[in-house]
């Protein structure tokens, strides 16, 4: 939907990233094939000839009407509530609810190729979006008027404020979640659980179970998180940069004044300084030693500097052995504390994974917020996971057989009728194709304990999902 003849804008907050950098003679083409639910609006305008169009720079206090054909002057009528489904064919102005996720941008529009090219230098350089599911369209018509309209805001109760952090940090949990499910069914299980926000029903480390119920909306399971637990998750949550955090981790941890936990708090604040200048032992043994999960992904985070060096570390042939479980934690820690802004480029740009997780963030924000709109997130806007993809036996044994990875074991079931002849070399006699009687079978072990050490690139996982069409 082409901003029909009809207006839409949200005073409320602003849009994700990148769009907090549009100027003034910038454009959106909006559409509503991801939102459903109830709106406000103003009634139709006493002149009906009404601009198709609404300023970027209108998500402020005002909304300026650019009307490209003529000044206006006519009085609104009062405001409405509806159904957006059901006036999305009216001319009218609706004010929806922000954020939006990027999926609800058709385009951009600018008025000239000289804001376009400034644009989206300044996206790169200073928000590192990839621009993949963006469009871009100049149309200098658009912009020739210089008449505006201002529209008072209709006056509706106040809506509560979101915590753009805890929504960013959710965005950076699931992308990091969605890159290590190739680890494992257990991983790929927990990545499909908290992208629905369900309870986790698995046995699970309880350091795990806390990470996934900070998330949640359900007040009783965020009150379930340890009270220094949460302390830290904050820290992370509320850190711009992995300096900050750690800063801020450290404070937490002197700070925790809990007695039946003091002792342990200031062993792990001396583990740690003991760890940034390698005291006493090598990395390793600090990691051998570590009494707890907590100890171990707190070690990790003063160890590696962002989510792209864990990224290369669990694929690395290092003296640490960690488990699937332990690398399912440190993935979330670190997309806690990089959010989805500072994860690598690479990861972001895998094939239809930054929409969906735009998606996802706009749908969470507005269920914190408890909005009247709701984000449609439709089974195509959620991509597959490898692991997803091998519930397709034929592409898991072609992947196997690409990788090299010795986990395949083929068994031949002869059939009736038969025969064996033993003779220097033994020989086997039946009718049909050797293919239809052969089976092979994947040890599972193995397989996942190869892809547990493998790095994905973007360009990988495009080349697998074009496979996993063919199988």
């Amino acid at each position: 939907m082409f901003l029909n003849p009809f207006l839409i804008i949200s005073i409320i907050n602003y849009f994700f990233s990148p769009f907090s950098i549009l100027f003034s003679d910038t454009l959106l083409e909006l559409s509503f094939d991801n939102l459903t639910g109830t709106v406000e609006y103003l009634s139709e305008f006493a002149d009906s000839n009404i601009s198709k169009h609404v300023k970027s720079g209108a998500v402020t206090d005002d909304l300026f009407v650019d009307d490209a054909k003529k000044d206006y002057e006519g009085e609104i009528q009062k405001s409405n509530t509806s159904n957006i489904e059901d006036i999305q064919n009216s001319p009218q102005v609706i004010y929806v609810p922000l954020p939006l996720p990027l999926a609800s941008i058709k385009s951009i529009i600018f008025s000239s190729k000289a804001l376009k090219d400034k644009f989206i230098t300044e996206i790169t350089s200073i928000s590192n979006i990839p621009l993949i599911d963006l469009t871009f369209n100049i149309e200098t018509k658009l912009f020739n008027s210089t008449s505006k309209l201002t529209i008072e805001e209709i006056k509706r109760p106040p809506i509560p404020p979101i915590d753009y952090s805890l929504v960013y940090s959710y965005g950076g949990l699931l992308t990091m979640l969605f890159y290590n499910a190739k680890n494992g069914e257990l991983s790929n299980r927990l990545f499909h659980s908290i992208c629905e926000l369900n309870a986790v029903n698995e046995k699970i480390d309880e350091n795990i179970r806390w990470v996934f119920e900070y998330f949640s909306i359900d007040k009783s399971a965020q009150e379930n998180v340890l009270d220094l637990h949460k302390k830290l998750f904050d820290s992370l949550k509320n850190s711009k940069n992995g300096k900050e955090a750690n800063e801020k981790l450290f404070h937490s941890l002197n700070n925790y004044d809990e007695p039946k936990h003091k002792k342990r708090t200031d062993e792990l604040i001396s583990t740690l300084i003991d760890f940034e200048q390698l005291k006493t032992k090598e990395t390793s043994a600090y990691f051998t030693s570590a009494k707890t999960l907590l100890e171990k992904w707190l070690l990790m985070l003063f160890f590696k500097g962002s989510s792209e060096d864990l990224i290369e570390y669990s694929s690395s042939n290092n003296s640490i052995r960690f488990t699937e479980e332990e690398y399912l934690l440190f993935s979330m820690i670190f997309g806690i504390r990089d959010k989805f802004i500072s994860l690598p480029k690479e990861l972001r740009e895998i094939q239809g994974l930054q929409r969906f997780i735009s998606l996802k963030m706009a749908s969470y924000a507005h269920k914190l917020r408890r909005s009247s709109i709701q984000i449609l997130i439709k089974k195509q806007d959620e991509p597959l996971t490898l692991i997803d993809m091998f519930e397709k036996k034929e592409f898991k044994i072609l992947f196997s057989k690409q990788h090299k990875i010795d986990c395949l074991t083929s068994t031949l079931k002869l059939p009736k009728g038969s025969k064996t002849e033993h003779n220097k070399d033994s020989v086997v006699y039946f009718n049909g194709n050797l293919h239809d009687y052969v089976e092979l079978s994947i040890d599972d072990d193995k397989f996942y304990k190869t892809l547990l050490k493998k790095i994905v690139s973007k360009e990988d996982y495009n080349k697998y999902l074009a496979q996993y069409k063919k199988t």
